[in-house]
């Protein structure tokens, strides 16, 4: 079993040391995916999206593209 709030702690803590680290933000955001948690999902997409990740960035724009979301 994955153990999601380790990964949610680990994430943050990587945050803490370093807030521009596009990666933590880009992982955390999948932590997120999985727990459901959509809202923050999005949001630490485009925080790593800022900090110019480029599969955060691909994601959001497909996210975008979805019907409802134009």
């Amino acid at each position: 079993m994955k153990d999601y709030g380790d990964a949610l702690g680990d994430c943050n803590e990587s945050i803490q040391i370093n807030p521009n680290n596009d990666k933590a933000y880009f992982l955390l955001s999948g932590v997120h995916f999985k727990l459901g948690n959509k809202y923050q999902e999005i949001e630490n997409l485009q925080k790593a999206a800022r900090l110019g990740n480029k599969k955060a960035r691909e994601i959001l724009k497909k996210i975008q593209q979805l019907p409802g979301n134009q």
